[in-house]
Order: C-alpha cells, then structure tokens, then sequence
C-alpha cells in the first residue's frame, strides 16, 4: 500500500479586518475608526439612532438619497449630526446639483448622559417600525428634528434604541437569534475584499 512521506497539513482560516465602519445614525453617513468596541448589537452605538417619518416607518437613503450628506460621528462619548446649509446657485439654475455648502448644521447628544438618565416616561417614546419589526424608540430631540426636516425637504423625526428594547433577527437567520439594533438583519456586517477593490476603484 502506498504511502505518503508528508505530515498531514491542516488548513486555517483566517479573517482579516481591513477597516471598520460605523454608522450611528441608519442611512446617513458614518465614520472609520482604527479600533472600535463590540457589544452584543455589533459595534457599539452601529445604527442605535434612525430617522422617521410622520407614520413612523424608517427612512432610508432608499427613498430619501439626500439622507447620504447628513452625517454622524462620535468623539469623546458625543454624537454629532451634521448636514450641510444649501444655498442656490444662480449659475445652475433647475437641478439638483444646483447647491453648494456654506456651512454645517450640527447637533449632539452626549451618549453617557443619555444611557445613565434614559427617560422612563411613555410620553417620551414613540412606536417605530423597522422593516416587519415595530419597537419602541425613544424621541425627544425636537430640535434635531426641525434641523434635518428642514435639510431633507420632508418629516423626519430622531429615534433612538435603547438599551432595554428588545428586537431580535428574523428567525429564517437561524438560532439563537440575536438582539440588533436598527440595522437591516444582522448585529455585524462583513464586505468581501473585492467589494473593497471595487469601492476604491469608485474613487478614482
């Protein structure tokens, strides 16, 4: 019986993370960066807070593409929003490329403050539906609300996921399911390296 002179080999599997991205308000743009603390909805504070519209459904930049220049950071447990004020541009008239930024409308919140003195009281809350899911999301940012109904030319309110809300992923996932915050099915999201190449081609 013929026999092999090699030892066995066995293959290991590897994951590399390139980068890391954060989003803290669903749809809008986040930030990148170099380390960041994973809890049991994924990257911390990923998609905690989201916008929604008179009926409570969440928007997206699928029917709001306006939604990708608002952006939201955090420095220092304190989350910034932002979006650009538009002014017209006479030169461009009837488009809507036909704006450039003059400054930044921003608004924060202080992400320590509200996880130690999260209100309790119903008024405070607002029921909100994500896909086929309808939590409970706290809403008492009207000025935020004024600001980025004013920039998306439509009702927008802020609502946020706190920690005792509880929405699980779709059972068609799997068991156990997990606990995920207002992202689209699943605590974290991986991009294969080639969606990196093409994203980088985009660029150039």
């Amino acid at each position: 019986m013929p026999t092999s002179s090699h030892a066995p080999h066995c293959a290991t599997n590897t994951i590399q993370v390139t980068s890391l991205h954060v989003y803290p308000l669903k749809g809008a743009a986040g930030f990148s960066p170099h380390t960041w603390p994973v809890d049991e909805r994924g990257l911390r504070h990923d998609r905690r807070f989201m916008l929604v519209d008179e009926t409570g459904n969440f928007i997206s930049q699928r029917t709001c593409a306006k939604l990708a220049l608002v952006r939201a950071d955090i420095a220092h447990n304190t989350m910034r929003i932002s979006c650009p004020t538009l002014a017209a541009d006479n030169s461009r008239p009837h488009t809507d490329a036909a704006i450039v930024q003059t400054d930044l409308c921003l608004f924060q919140i202080a992400l320590d403050a509200l996880a130690s003195n999260t209100p309790t009281n119903e008024s405070a809350y607002a029921r909100v539906q994500i896909w086929d899911d309808f939590v409970q999301a706290l809403a008492i940012w009207p000025d935020a609300d004024a600001m980025l109904s004013e920039f998306l030319h439509q009702r927008a309110r802020l609502v946020y996921m706190p920690d005792n809300t509880t929405r699980l992923t779709n059972m068609n996932r799997g068991e156990p399911r997990r606990n995920v915050s207002f992202a689209d099915a699943a605590p974290l999201a991986f991009a294969p390296p080639f969606a990196e190449a093409a994203l980088a081609a985009l660029k150039d």
